[in-house]
């Protein structure tokens, strides 16, 4: 957004909620500008209306607030649902490994880590489902938790978080 599509978001929110005293406009719209800097103005707009729409509290919304509900939503798909896409791997995973480590979603390949452990789940004459289900269950979740929390992460501390592991690695 531009410092203009800004000013037009705070004027449209000052005229929805006239409690919303503004003391400085301009600091208002710069401060908000540089927050908003990297959002698309259509989402940013969007997110306004809905906000408008269905929050009853009567107060405005906060920049965190219109950001996130700008931001897309992902349709969720529970840890079982995909433990059984996993099942179905190790199934057919004794002689066909990569090829089904490579169907799986991209979280559960890193919960995983590579194709041979879906071949030693697969050949294991101990293998014990409730066992192996019950950790995959528990990584994932923690995978998933630590993605949501990257993923929420600004571009700065994305690249300041990817440069840091590099140096860790390296």
């Amino acid at each position: 957004m531009n410092r203009d599509d800004v000013r037009n978001l705070v004027h449209t929110i000052v005229r929805v909620y006239p409690s919303w005293k503004i003391t400085d406009a301009k600091e208002t719209v710069d401060a908000w500008s540089a927050f908003l800097i990297d959002e698309d103005t259509t989402m940013i707009g969007l997110a306004l209306k809905q906000y408008i729409k269905t929050n009853t509290s009567g107060f405005p919304p906060s920049v965190g607030q219109l950001i996130q509900l700008a931001r897309p939503q992902k349709v969720e798909v529970s840890a079982l649902e995909v433990w059984g896409e996993v099942s179905r791997a190790i199934q057919n995973s004794a002689y066909n490994s990569i090829e089904e480590f490579d169907k799986l979603p991209d979280l559960a390949k890193k919960t995983i880590g590579n194709p041979a452990v879906l071949r030693s789940w697969a050949i294991d004459q101990e293998y014990n489902e409730g066992v192996v289900s019950s950790n995959f269950l528990k990584n994932y979740n923690t995978m998933k938790a630590r993605q949501e929390r990257y993923d929420g992460l600004i571009p700065e501390l994305k690249a300041l978080t990817e440069q840091t592991a590099e140096l860790l690695e390296g």
